[in-house]
């Protein structure tokens, strides 16, 4: 092999080696209603969410980690069943008008704390934002990962300023995970409502329309209505941001299953 061609696969080897790796825990719920639940779960998937867009981080994945709730193992052993280096794990804390968070970055080989932070704050959908981004920028400041342009907009994009329309979309993502017949359609009634509180509110445009899409099969609802209606969502965000990443992926999907009609 040429060196120079030796160089650049030890440098990937390398990169490889230093990438960083982490696994989001399931936050603790600990508000007084255990119904809030959907909240807290909210608040995980929207942070794992954020740094699973970081490219070359190895994030695993919410459904990796969903069996690592409540667990009793040691931060060392989950970390060495999910094949990363860092856990990060956390807390979530609502009442009335304020939520506290409360958050910390392990290292799973030392079981030391790379970073830790609590956030009390007046419960609003901006202050839910700029939490989860701050709490990501922590996160990327302490495995000194750098971030792209892109991915630094990205950290600062507000999906809605409407916290009724947030929580609505947090029990559509939740109803939509369940995958039955029912729990679709209180799936796309939440969508529809986080909508109606906020039409500007593009991400949860985006699942309704693969909520239309999963209908199909979980409904036995008619394919070309169900494509129909999907694809006229899409287009009209894909007008507004044409190169949002949830789009194109559902604009991919319903160009596959729209061969199926053909």
């Amino acid at each position: 092999r040429p060196p120079d061609a030796l160089a650049s696969a030890v440098q990937d080897a390398s990169a490889k080696r230093q990438a960083p790796s982490i696994a989001v825990l399931p936050f603790d719920n600990r508000s007084a209603l255990p119904e809030d639940v959907f909240f807290v779960d909210g608040m995980h998937d929207d942070i794992l969410t954020q740094l699973s867009k970081i490219s070359g981080w190895k994030v695993i994945s919410r459904t990796s980690v969903e069996s690592f709730r409540d667990s009793k193992l040691s931060m060392r052993e989950i970390a060495r069943r999910l094949g990363v280096k860092t856990i990060l794990e956390g807390g979530v804390q609502r009442g009335g008008n304020r939520v506290r968070i409360n958050m910390q970055l392990i290292d799973a080989e030392t079981d030391g704390h790379l970073w830790a932070e609590t956030y009390d704050r007046e419960l609003n959908a901006e202050n839910i934002f700029a939490i989860q981004s701050e709490v990501t920028a922590a996160i990327t400041g302490s495995l000194q990962a750098r971030l792209t342009d892109g991915e630094k907009a990205g950290l600062a994009d507000i999906p809605t300023k409407s916290l009724a329309a947030w929580e609505a979309f947090q029990l559509g993502k939740q109803r939509r995970g369940k995958r039955t017949s029912a729990s679709l359609e209180e799936a796309e009634r939440y969508f529809n409502k986080a909508i109606t509180l906020d039409p500007d509110f593009t991400l949860a445009k985006v699942l309704l329309a693969d909520t239309y899409i999963s209908q199909i099969w979980y409904n036995g609802k008619d394919r070309k209505t169900q494509l129909d209606k999907a694809s006229a969502i899409i287009e009209a965000v894909r007008k507004i941001n044409p190169d949002m990443p949830e789009a194109m992926s559902s604009a991919g999907t319903i160009a596959i299953y729209s061969e199926d009609t053909k």
